[in-house]
C-alpha cells in the first residue's frame, strides 16, 4: 500500500492519475479481505482509507492548514503552503490540443515544473518529519484517529471481497473495530446488482445527461427494484443493524444515524432504502436515519472545529438555462428558502437567469455559508471531473469547484440530477459533484443518484428548510433527519413501491 503514492504520484495531473487507477483494480478492497482474514481488522480498516478516493486524499494533503507547523517553524509552513498551492494548480491543468511547436514546448516546461514541484514537497514533508512531534506528519490516517468518526453514530465500512463481504464498524465511545462477515455478499454478486440496476435507471431515462425530472418510467421497474433493494437488505443491510441491536421502528425523530462508507460496485446502490417490500417486517429506511461518505477521513474533516458566523444562504436557480430543456418548478422551490429565510431574519442571496453566471455562483459561494442549487447537472460518462451545474454563461465544473478552498460552510442542497452517482469504471474514487463539495468544505450534503422529478424537488426542499430554518438559528448537522423526515412525507405521498421518486436522495458527511 505504501507504494501507491509513487504510483500515483503527484507530479501528474488528475487526469492522468484517474487514469493510471483504472490499471489498478480492487487491489485496495483485496489486500483489506486479507487483512480481515487474518483478524487484522484495524489494519484493514486503515488500508481501505488508503486505497480508495486516493486522488481527492492528495487534493485535501496539499490544503492541508498548516498552524500547528506554523507555530514551530513559520518559514517552512510558508514554504509548503507555497508549493502545495502551486502544486494543486499544476495537477489541474486540463490536457488541450496542441496546433504549434510553441504550444509543445510550453507544454513540456509546465510539465517539467509540475515534476520539480512534486519532487519539492517530498523534500519538504522529509524536513517536515524530522521535527519532534511532526514525525507522521501527513502520512496515511492510522485506526486511533480514524475512531473519532463515530461522533454522530455508527460507521460501517463494507468491503466487497472475491469470497466474501465484510463490515467494519467504528462505534462511538470505543478503541476497537468491530467486524460483521457478509458472506452472501461477494464481489461477483454485488458486480451483479450493479449490472441489472443502473441500465435499468439508464434505460428509463433516470440517468439521462442534463435532464432533471423529465423522463418517466414506459414499464414496471418494481421487480428488478425489490429485487435489488431485498438483496441489499438480507445481504448486507439486515446483519449489519441485526449486529448493532437496531431492530424495532421508531418515529423519525427517534431513529438512530448510521453512516454507510461502501466499496466497490455497492457504492451508488442505495443500501438506505434496502428491504423487503412485500414483507410487514421494517426495513432500512424504518430502521435508521442513513447518512454516506466516501471515506471514514472525510468524516473527521467534516465536524463542526468552530461555531462560525453564519454569512446566509445562496440559493441558485436557472430554469431555463441555454441549451437545455426548461425546468418548471424551480420558481416556485426558490420562493419557500426566500421567505423563511427572511421571517427568520437570515441572510438570503438569490442567483437566477442571466445574474447566475459561473463567476458570481463562485463569489457567492465563498460570501454564504449554505448554497442551494435547483438547476440541471450532468456527469459526462468518459470524464467525471467534467461533471458540471449548467449555469447561464456555462457551466460550473467539478474540476473548477475543486480548486477553490471554503471555509466557514454548512449546508450544500443539490436539487439537480445525479450528483452523487460517481462513475461506473471507478466507484471507490467518489467522483462526483456531491462528494467534491464534501472535499473543499461543505460538509453537509444533500444529493442525488439519479434524476429528480421536478414535482418532488421543491417538495422535499421545502420540508427540509422547513425543518433547518428556525428562530433558533441553522444547524447542518440535522439535515440528514430533515431529509429523512421530508422523504418520508414524499414516500407517504407517491407510495413506498414507487422506489425512483424517493430512493434518489441523499445525505453525504455529517
Amino acid at each position: 500500500m505504501e507504494l501507491v503514492p509513487q504510483f500515483l504520484w503527484l507530479g501528474s495531473t488528475i487526469e492522468q492519475r484517474y487514469g493510471k487507477l483504472k490499471t489498478m483494480g480492487d487491489f485496495a478492497l483485496e489486500a483489506a479481505s486479507h487483512a480481515i482474514s487474518l483478524r487484522l481488522y484495524d489494519l484493514a480498516l486503515e488500508w481501505l482509507e488508503q486505497g480508495r478516493s486516493i486522488v481527492w486524499n492528495q487534493i485535501l494533503e496539499l490544503r492541508t492548514p498548516f498552524d500547528v507547523l506554523s507555530a514551530v517553524d513559520e518559514d517552512l509552513a510558508r514554504e509548503l503552503q507555497s508549493v502545495g498551492r502551486s502544486l494543486e494548480l499544476a495537477g489541474s491543468r486540463e490536457a488541450n490540443l496542441i496546433s504549434s511547436t510553441g504550444e509543445m514546448l510550453d507544454l513540456k516546461r509546465d510539465a517539467q515544473r509540475h515534476r520539480e514541484l512534486a519532487s519539492e514537497w517530498e523534500q519538504l514533508l522529509r524536513r517536515v518529519r524530522e521535527i519532534p512531534g511532526f514525525e507522521e506528519f501527513l502520512l496515511p490516517k492510522r485506526k486511533k484517529e480514524l475512531m473519532n468518526a463515530s461522533k454522530s453514530g455508527p460507521v460501517i465500512v463494507i468491503n466487497v471481497g472475491e469470497a466474501q463481504g465484510d463490515a467494519l464498524i467504528i462505534l462511538p465511545n470505543n478503541s476497537q473495530t468491530a467486524h460483521v462477515p457478509l458472506p452472501g455478499i461477494s464481489r461477483s454478486k454485488a458486480g451483479l446488482l450493479r449490472s441489472q440496476f443502473y441500465p435499468l435507471l439508464r434505460d428509463q431515462g433516470l440517468l439521462s445527461r442534463g435532464t432533471r425530472g423529465i423522463k418517466r418510467f414506459g414499464y414496471d421497474p418494481r421487480a428488478m427494484f425489490e429485487k435489488v433493494l431485498a438483496t441489499l437488505w438480507i445481504d448486507v443491510v439486515e446483519p449489519v443493524l441485526c449486529y448493532l441491536g437496531i431492530k424495532d421502528s421508531l418515529s423519525t425523530a427517534e431513529l438512530p444515524h448510521v453512516t454507510w462508507c461502501t466499496t466497490g460496485d455497492l457504492a451508488g446502490l442505495p443500501l438506505h432504502a434496502a428491504g423487503l417490500y412485500d414483507d410487514p417486517q421494517p426495513g432500512a429506511f424504518d430502521l435508521v436515519v442513513s447518512l454516506y461518505t466516501p471515506t471514514v477521513g472525510a468524516l473527521l474533516t467534516s465536524f463542526p472545529k468552530s461555531s462560525g458566523t453564519f454569512t446566509g444562504i445562496l440559493a441558485v436557480g436557472q430554469d431555463d438555462t441555454p441549451g437545455f430543456p426548461r425546468i418548471s418548478n424551480t420558481i416556485a422551490e426558490l420562493a419557500f428558502i426566500k421567505q423563511r429565510s427572511r421571517d427568520t431574519s437570515f441572510a438570503y442571496t438569490q442567483l437566477g437567469g442571466d445574474q447566475a453566471t459561473v463567476d458570481s455562483v463562485l463569489v457567492g459561494m465563498k460570501q454564504c455559508s449554505w448554497v442551494h442549487f435547483a438547476c440541471h447537472a450532468s456527469q459526462p460518462g468518459h470524464d467525471p471531473t467534467n461533471s458540471a451545474f449548467h449555469l447561464y454563461d456555462g457551466s460550473l465544473k467539478l474540476s473548477r469547484i475543486t480548486q477553490e478552498s471554503f471555509e466557514n460552510k454548512g449546508l450544500a442542497f443539490l436539487s439537480a440530477c445525479q450528483t452523487a452517482t460517481g462513475t461506473e469504471d471507478l466507484p471507490d474514487e467518489a467522483i462526483h459533484l456531491a462528494a467534491g463539495l464534501l472535499m473543499v468544505g461543505y460538509p453537509s450534503i444533500i444529493a442525488t443518484l439519479w434524476s429528480v422529478y421536478d414535482e418532488d424537488a421543491p417538495e422535499v426542499s421545502r420540508n427540509v428548510y422547513a425543518d433547518l430554518i428556525s428562530e433558533e438559528g441553522l444547524d447542518h448537522t440535522k439535515a440528514a433527519r430533515a431529509l429523512h423526515t421530508a422523504v418520508h412525507k414524499l414516500r407517504m405521498k407517491v407510495g413506498s413501491k414507487l422506489f425512483e421518486r424517493w430512493t434518489t436522495f441523499i445525505h453525504l458527511g455529517v
